[in-house]
């Protein structure tokens, strides 16, 4: 029997073939999270020769819980490191409560630089320079402020450089809050962020978040040091791929990043989301604009007209159980990243959520896709394409 394939057959099929590899994405990311996720014991691990570490902290204002987040730091369970805080004034309100932590941790080797260089664009870089230029060991922690670490943390992270590895680096989440803000960041981290995260680094891509990766100073000075990083906003975007292109390993720790900052709003939210589309609108424009395609709705809805176009089925039921799909798999997901962290929202809860970021995802690409400046807290910058920056304004360093 001879069939007539049509423009229409092609295109239909693709979005199936589209489909099943989001699909295939969904399960090597549960698969692969279940597996690696929190799967490292210090059970029967030996410190042996562990190497000194220099924890670099950028530090900029303080909240409600910068002494907590900054406590863990002075507690961790690693027998040679320094924490440097690295300010950029001597005007900065965190200057007290770090004091109160060093007198009260006086054995823990700690300090706090309050002399940002202006070497770029990049603040984060600006401010780090200063510990980096003066840190004495050659494993370099970079941690946002904003963290909070368990005590074997660093011994966990450091048992992965090994020969070849660069960077070991953290799959970003966020500690348990109140409120629909803090639903909304449990779930955009737990679900579609972490499918990304895990499916690539599964698939040895390069795709790290520079919010807590450890680094291998040597590394990093002969493809220019910090300093060659400080004239794009996402420094670690540019660092790790440099090292990927020189065959350098990057590796994933079995231990989420822990983000715990005290503001978590909607608009706090939307401001971050926005900021991220421009960065990789800008770093790698083409894939980014694919970015659409492999949502809940769009996906699902091209995937449920496709199905109807070959089998005359419904549109409607082939998208409910889609997006029932999809919910379920997220669901499990971000069970996983959550591990032995605490109980998670509600199921009620956690529903609403996911609704409404896989509805308003798509305005924030949006957004996102019409411009080209970033604001990062005080701070305001217009992107290039290929991931360089210029300052709009000139207020205080952020971090």
């Amino acid at each position: 029997m001879y069939y007539d394939i049509t423009k229409v057959d092609v295109l239909a099929f693709l979005c199936i073939v589209g489909w099943l590899f989001m699909v295939f994405v969904h399960i090597v990311a549960i698969v692969y999270g279940k597996v690696h996720l929190y799967s490292w014991s210090c059970l029967g691990f030996s410190s042996g020769e562990l190497p000194g570490v220099s924890i670099l902290k950028p530090v900029v204002g303080e909240d409600a819980y910068s002494y907590k987040n900054f406590q863990s730091f002075f507690e961790l369970d690693y027998p040679k490191f320094e924490i440097l805080f690295c300010i950029q004034n001597d005007h900065d309100p965190a200057i007290a409560t770090i004091e109160k932590l060093i007198s009260t941790y006086p054995n823990i080797d700690a300090h706090i630089l309050k002399n940002a260089m202006n070497i770029g664009v990049n603040p984060k870089v600006n401010n780090m320079i200063q510990g980096y230029k003066v840190a004495k060991y050659d494993k370099i922690w970079i941690s946002d402020s904003s963290m909070q670490v368990l005590p074997y943390n660093l011994k966990e992270m450091v048992s992965h450089m090994k020969q070849k590895v660069a960077v070991v680096h953290q799959l970003p989440f966020i500690t348990n809050a109140d409120g629909f803000g803090g639903s909304l960041e449990k779930v955009y981290f737990g679900t579609q962020h972490a499918r990304v995260y895990l499916f690539t680094n599964c698939m040895r891509l390069q795709c790290v978040n520079g919010m807590s990766s450890l680094i291998d100073k040597v590394l990093l000075d002969e493809i220019g040091g910090m300093q060659s990083l400080s004239d794009y906003i996402a420094e670690d975007y540019f660092m790790c791929k440099e090292f990927y292109r020189r065959g350098y390993k990057l590796v994933l720790s079995t231990l989420p990043a822990l983000q715990n900052p005290e503001i978590r709003t909607i608009s706090k939210f939307r401001s971050r989301m926005i900021r991220w589309t421009r960065l990789r609108l800008t770093m790698e424009p083409f894939p980014q604009c694919l970015e659409p395609l492999t949502e809940c709705l769009v996906i699902g809805l091209l995937f449920a007209l496709s199905v109807n176009h070959f089998m005359d089925r419904p549109v409607l039921l082939s998208l409910v159980q889609h997006c029932l799909f999809w919910f379920v798999s997220d669901q499990i997901l971000l069970k996983i990243v959550q591990g032995p962290n605490g109980t998670l929202p509600s199921l009620p809860r956690r529903l609403l959520v996911w609704l409404f970021r896989e509805t308003f995802t798509h305005v924030l690409f949006l957004q996102g896709l019409f411009g080209r400046s970033v604001a990062w807290r005080t701070r305001k910058f217009k992107l290039s394409v290929g991931g360089k920056a210029k300052i709009l304004n000139h207020n205080s360093y952020p971090d």
